[in-house]
């Protein structure tokens, strides 16, 4: 399926993977010369949309009846404590000693 180091590939390998997966591939691939920055911000950004779109609300029911719980309760942002167990992710790729930390 082609060249595993070129972008494509990538976009590819991350479809349907975990964080950490993710994060242990590009540390692996030292060839790549990557740094990797996971924007947690994302985490605020998904309960909103939860809390004001009744269509995003529906189709991720599952985790907006736990986002909109965690909401109500305050500890929305506890979750910035345990990532990799967040089922979204926002994560920025740059090219080594240019990226941002």
């Amino acid at each position: 399926m082609g060249n595993i180091n070129s972008p494509i590939r990538i976009v590819e390998l991350t479809k349907f993977c975990k964080k950490r997966e993710v994060k242990k591939y590009i540390r692996n691939q030292k060839n790549l010369h990557l740094d990797i920055y996971d924007d947690l911000s994302i985490i605020e950004v998904m309960v909103n949309r939860i809390t004001s779109d009744v269509e995003f609300r529906k189709r991720q029911s599952a985790i907006s009846a736990v986002a909109l719980f965690m909401k109500k309760v305050g500890i929305v942002n506890l979750v910035k404590f345990f990532p990799n167990c967040v089922p979204y992710m926002k994560l920025s790729f740059r090219k080594s000693g240019v990226g941002i930390r």
